[in-house]
């Protein structure tokens, strides 16, 4: 388990799991893609990170995750498989907002998180909030400052348990 605390005063915990948390709480959906022993990271106007987005009012966690998906990186389904591997607890000491839906957060509140395995390499997408794409190596990974390298080095781990089993 893995477990963050912020300057925002919330605390992050990890939990492996096969099964989702309450719906109604889930409020965005993050993906680790793989291609052989590489990650795709998207840069947005502050950092490289992984992909991520926020749920709208009327869809289900798995509909955000292929509008994201689309959006960010712009796959086909056809070009990959993906499995749920754990989610995001957050639990914040002051009120948050959710500036995209203009609520506040639930408390705690959850992030999906799920491994893609890809079959086809090709990202060619853009998108407003993505100024680029890039296929980084574990390696480069490792030896780089990325936001959420852990989460990146856990779910790679996680992958090759998964290929291998």
């Amino acid at each position: 388990m893995i477990n963050w605390t912020f300057w925002d005063h919330s605390t992050w915990k990890f939990v492996e799991s096969k099964k989702l948390p309450s719906d109604d709480k889930i409020v965005s959906v993050c993906w680790t893609f793989f291609f052989e022993d590489k990650v795709i990271l998207v840069r947005n106007k502050r950092w490289w990170e992984i992909p991520w987005g926020h749920r709208e009012k009327w869809e289900t966690v798995e509909e955000t995750l292929f509008r994201e998906i689309k959006e960010e990186v712009w796959l086909d389904q056809n070009q990959y498989r993906y499995q749920f591997y754990w989610y995001r607890e957050v639990i914040t000491e002051i009120s948050m907002h959710n500036k995209a839906l203009d609520v506040p957060y639930p408390i705690p509140y959850y992030l999906a998180h799920y491994i893609w395995i890809i079959k086809n390499p090709d990202i060619c997408a853009t998108w407003d909030d993505v100024l680029e794409r890039k296929f980084f190596s574990i390696k480069e990974v490792k030896e780089s400052w990325i936001k959420a390298t852990e989460l990146i080095l856990h779910a790679y781990d996680y992958k090759n348990n998964l290929l291998s089993s």
